[in-house]
C-alpha cells in the first residue's frame, strides 16, 4: 500500500521527547532496579555449599562440618512478589510505550519486553 502523495502531513513541533517517553526511561530504571533486588535476594536464600576446603581438609582431620542444603523460603516468597511488581511494572510500560509511538523513530522499548520474558519465567518457575 503506498501514500498519497496528496495527504497533508503536519510538521512534526515536538522538539524532545515528552513527558510520558521520558517516564518510559524511568520506568525501565525502576524494573531493573527491582530485578537486581530479585537476584540479590536470590543469592541470599540459595543454599550454602560446602568449600574444598570443608570437604577435603576439615574431613580428613575428622572435623564434622555442617553445610545448610535448604532454601530459606521466607526470601524465595518475596523474590516472588518483587517478579510479580517488575512483571507488573513491565506490563505498564509497555502500555505507555504501546500508546505514544506516533513519531516514525518510536520503538518498543526492547529492556521492558526483556524485563517481562524474565519476570514471567521467574513467576512460572516458581509456581510450577
Amino acid at each position: 500500500m503506498h501514500k498519497n502523495p496528496f495527504q497533508y502531513r503536519r510538521p512534526e513541533r515536538r522538539i524532545g521527547p515528552d513527558l510520558w517517553t521520558r517516564a518510559l526511561c524511568w520506568v525501565g530504571i525502576a524494573g531493573w532496579m527491582i530485578m537486581l533486588a530479585v537476584y540479590v535476594l536470590l543469592d541470599r536464600a540459595k543454599p550454602e555449599r560446602g568449600t574444598f576446603i570443608d570437604t577435603m581438609y576439615f574431613e580428613q582431620l575428622g572435623i564434622p562440618v555442617n553445610v545448610d542444603s535448604r532454601w530459606d523460603m521466607g526470601l524465595v516468597e518475596v523474590v516472588f512478589y518483587l517478579m510479580v511488581l517488575s512483571l507488573c511494572v513491565s506490563i505498564a510500560g509497555l502500555l505507555i510505550n504501546a500508546t505514544r509511538r506516533k513519531r516514525n523513530d518510536d520503538g518498543f522499548r526492547k529492556y521492558l519486553v526483556v524485563l517481562g520474558l524474565i519476570s514471567v519465567f521467574g513467576v512460572v518457575y516458581y509456581l510450577i
